[in-house]
C-alpha cells in the first residue's frame, strides 16, 4: 500500500471534528459523532491531537450507543469520558465554541453545522436511515434528512469520511484514487449514488429487530464492528454466541495487544490482555440481548461439540478456520473480510447450486516458507523485533527461534505473515476499513432477518461486495462456486446434504422467524 502514498514525515496531524446543536440533538447525528470522533482517536501514529466541538447543552440520546461510555446523561461529558478511554497515542480535547486552532484536517458533522476553522481539507458529513452522505457543506445543506435510530447510515459515513481524512494526511499519489466531491453511499442497497440524489430507499427498520441465533465466529476487528452497529438498535433480540481464541495461561501473547486497540472499537486501552470472545459477549449483554462465548478456538470448539449451526457470521482472518466452519454446512453463513482499502462482505449459501462456499476460493495457505515477512524480521535488531512480536501478538522467543530455524517451533506460517507488513502503515490505519465490514455485515444479516427489508446479497444474482476507499466505489458481483471445490463433488454433494439437513428445518423456522 505504500505506493499509493507520497513519502510522508513522522508528524502527526492535528484534527477538528465539529457538530451544530440542532444536528448533535439528533440520534443519528449522535451516533455519526460517536463512531467518526472513535476512529480518530484509534488512528495510531497518525494523529496527535484531535479537537471536538460539542454544545455543551445537549443530552445523550437514549438508548445508550457508547458500550463503555459514563453514566453522565450530557453528550460533551460522555463522549470526552469515552474517548479518553479509547484513544490511541493522541490528546482529546472536547470545547464548547468553535473550532480555533489551525488543523490538518477538519470534518463537519451535519447539514447545518458551519466552522470558522481553519486547515487545508474540510470535509461535511451527514447521515439519515441507511444513507450516508459525505461532501461540501452547499451540497448536504439543501437535503431533508429525517432522524432515525437507524446506525447504519450514521457508522458507514463516519468510515467514509475518516477515510478520506486518512487519504489526505497521508498524501495520497493523485493517480492512485480519487477523494470524494459528493457522494450518497446507501448501507441498504449498497450501492454509491451522486447527485442529484432523490427517490432512494431508506425503509425504517422497525420497533423490533430480530437477529435469531448467530454464530460469531472470530472476535476481532470486523467482529467489533458488527456488534458496535448492533448495540445502539432498539428493539433488538437474538442469541449471540463469540467463538475465539482465549489467551494463553503461560503468556499474554494470543489476548489483546496495544495494536489490537486500534481497531477493536468496542474496547478500552484497559482492555488489553482481555479475552476477545468474553469481551463481545459481555459488552453486548449490556443492551440486554443474550450472549454466551467460546474461547476454545474455532476448530476446537467445533471438534468438541455437537453444535448444529443455523447462521454463522465469519469474522476469522484464516483459511483453516473458515474450512472448519464450512464443513459443519450450516444453513448459511455471512462473512466480512478486509485487504489494503477494501471492505469485503460475502454470502456463502449451499441451498443455491450457483453460489460460492466459503472455501471455494479461500484455498488453505501455501505451508512454504514466506521469505519477505522473514527478511524484514531478520533485518530488524533483537530489541526491535521483540516490540514488534509484543504488537502483533506473538511470543518473541518464538519468533528468534523460528529466525534461527524455520522449520523448527510453533510460529506457523498464519504467524509469520502478521510481519508482512511491518514497513507499511495499515496496522495502524485500517480501523476505518474493519468497521465498514462490520457495519455492511449486520446490515445484511438484519435485512436478511426482518420484513419487509430485503437483503442485497442473496447468494443468487449478488454474493460479494466490496467497497473500496481509493475509488469510492461498491462493486456488487456474484460468485460462482469453484469447479474444483469440496462443495460440488462426491456421490452426495456438501450442497446435497445442506438441503437433506435444511430443508425441513427452514421451513419450520422461517415461519417463526427464527432464521
Amino acid at each position: 500500500m505504500d505506493d499509493k502514498f507520497s513519502s510522508h514525515t513522522s508528524r502527526k496531524s492535528r484534527i477538528g471534528i465539529t457538530i451544530s446543536e440542532a444536528s448533535a440533538m439528533r440520534r443519528d447525528g449522535q451516533l455519526l459523532l460517536w463512531m467518526t470522533c472513535n476512529l480518530i482517536c484509534r488512528l495510531r501514529k497518525l494523529v496527535d491531537k484531535v479537537e471536538i466541538h460539542v454544545p455543551s447543552s445537549v443530552k445523550m440520546s437514549t438508548p445508550p450507543y457508547i458500550p463503555f461510555g459514563s453514566t453522565s446523561s450530557n453528550l460533551r461529558a460522555s463522549l470526552s469520558y469515552a474517548l479518553r478511554l479509547c484513544a490511541r497515542d493522541c490528546n482529546v480535547e472536547c470545547i464548547d465554541d468553535d473550532l480555533q486552532s489551525q488543523f490538518d484536517a477538519v470534518i463537519v458533522i451535519g447539514q447545518d453545522t458551519a466552522t470558522c476553522a481553519k486547515a487545508g481539507f474540510v470535509k461535511s458529513v451527514a447521515c439519515s436511515g441507511w444513507l450516508a452522505y459525505v461532501g461540501d457543506r452547499d451540497d448536504l445543506c439543501s437535503l431533508t434528512l429525517p432522524d432515525t435510530n437507524n446506525p447504519f447510515g450514521a457508522f458507514a459515513a463516519a468510515c467514509l469520511v475518516v477515510g478520506e481524512v486518512f487519504k489526505y494526511v497521508c498524501k495520497m499519489k493523485p493517480d492512485k484514487g480519487e477523494m470524494i466531491e459528493s457522494l450518497c453511499f446507501s448501507a441498504y442497497d449498497l450501492q454509491c449514488h451522486f447527485k442529484p440524489w432523490k427517490n432512494l430507499e431508506n425503509p425504517p427498520l422497525g420497533n423490533h429487530v430480530r437477529l435469531g441465533n448467530l454464530h460469531i465466529c472470530g472476535a476481532g476487528a470486523v467482529a467489533h464492528a458488527f456488534c458496535q452497529t448492533l448495540f445502539p438498535i432498539t428493539g433488538l433480540n437474538g442469541n449471540l454466541f463469540f467463538i475465539d481464541r482465549s489467551a494463553d495461561p503461560n503468556s499474554p501473547y494470543e489476548a489483546i495487544t496495544p495494536t489490537n486497540l486500534a481497531r477493536y472499537i468496542m474496547a478500552t486501552n484497559s482492555d488489553e490482555s482481555s479475552h476477545k470472545a468474553r469481551l463481545l459477549a459481555d459488552r453486548m449483554s449490556l443492551n440486554g440481548i443474550s450472549t454466551d462465548f467460546s474461547d476454545d478456538g474455532v476448530q476446537t470448539y467445533i471438534n468438541s461439540n455437537n453444535t448444529k449451526f443455523s447462521h454463522v457470521i465469519s469474522c476469522v482472518d484464516n483459511n483453516a478456520a473458515r474450512h472448519a466452519i464450512q464443513y459443519q454446512i450450516p444453513k448459511m453463513i455471512h462473512g466480512g473480510s478486509t485487504s489494503e482499502l477494501r471492505s469485503q462482505v460475502s454470502i456463502y449459501d449451499l441451498a443455491y447450486d450457483e453460489c460460492q462456499c466459503l472455501k471455494c476460493y479461500n484455498d488453505m495457505e501455501d505451508t512454504a516458507i514466506d521469505d519477505d515477512p522473514r527478511k524484514k524480521l531478520a533485518n530488524m535488531s533483537v530489541e526491535e523485533r521483540k516490540v514488534l512480536a509484543v504488537e502483533r501478538g506473538v511470543n518473541p522467543d518464538i519468533v528468534e527461534q523460528y529466525l534461527r530455524d524455520p522449520t523448527c517451533g510453533s510460529l506457523g506460517n498464519d504467524s509469520i505473515q502478521k510481519f508482512a507488513d511491518t514497513n507499511n502503515m495499515s496496522e495502524f490505519s485500517v480501523n476505518f476499513v474493519s468497521t465498514l465490514t462490520g457495519v455492511l455485515l449486520a446490515g445484511e444479516i438484519v435485512k436478511s432477518k426482518n420484513r419487509p427489508l430485503v437483503p442485497t446479497l442473496d447468494g443468487r444474482q449478488k454474493a460479494d461486495a466490496s467497497y473500496a476507499f481509493f475509488s469510492n466505489t461498491c462493486r456488487l458481483s456474484p460468485i460462482k462456486p469453484k469447479s474444483s471445490c469440496w462443495c460440488s463433488h462426491g456421490v452426495s454433494t456438501p450442497r446435497d446434504i445442506h438441503k437433506q439437513i435444511w430443508s425441513v428445518v427452514h421451513k419450520a423456522q422461517s415461519r417463526r422467524g427464527l432464521i
